[in-house]
């Protein structure tokens, strides 16, 4: 079963889930969402140079991808943050041992599953793999790769 990421987003948008399940209060992260505009620049600047974007797609045109998605994900909650972790990521303090495990652990069930990544998880991947993901990009990684990961758990993808 192929399922791209933009289906996965549609459907939790439709089921009403979000990526934080607990009640504590929470408010938008603005070091996550400066950290995902640049995420999603770059994910769309390779997406173009392979051509899954036209190779005439302006820099203003994926400014406004990158801002429509950041709507998107606002909606889902990805970049909510409790008063703690707002003031830790504000410091840049992050717990980049247990992310990288999480993200590890996930990236394996993806693996083991027959879908198609979504291109931010494969970002996610390859910047892993290079070393290259730390502190806010690899928090913000582990969330939207933990998202797509209860998407599928959530649609009952099989093994």
């Amino acid at each position: 079963m192929r399922v791209s990421i933009w289906a996965l987003v549609l459907a939790v948008l439709i089921s009403g889930q979000s990526y934080s399940a607990d009640d504590t209060e929470k408010s938008v992260s603005p070091v996550l969402i400066a950290e995902f505009k640049v995420v999603m620049a770059d994910v769309f600047k390779l997406m173009k140079a392979d051509r899954r974007l036209p190779h005439d797609l302006s820099d203003a045109e994926i400014k406004k991808k990158v801002d429509s998605a950041t709507t998107a994900y606002q909606k889902l909650q990805i970049f909510d943050a409790t008063a703690e972790e707002a003031k830790a990521f504000a410091a840049q303090k992050f717990d980049d041992a247990k992310n990288t495990q999480k993200l590890k652990e996930m990236l394996d069930f993806l693996k083991s599953t027959n879908i198609e990544m979504p291109t931010t998880t494969v970002y996610a991947m390859n910047q892993l793999k290079s070393g290259d993901l730390k502190g806010a990009r690899l928090e913000l990684c582990v969330r939207l790769v933990e998202f797509n990961v209860g998407t599928l758990k959530q649609l009952d993808v099989k093994r």
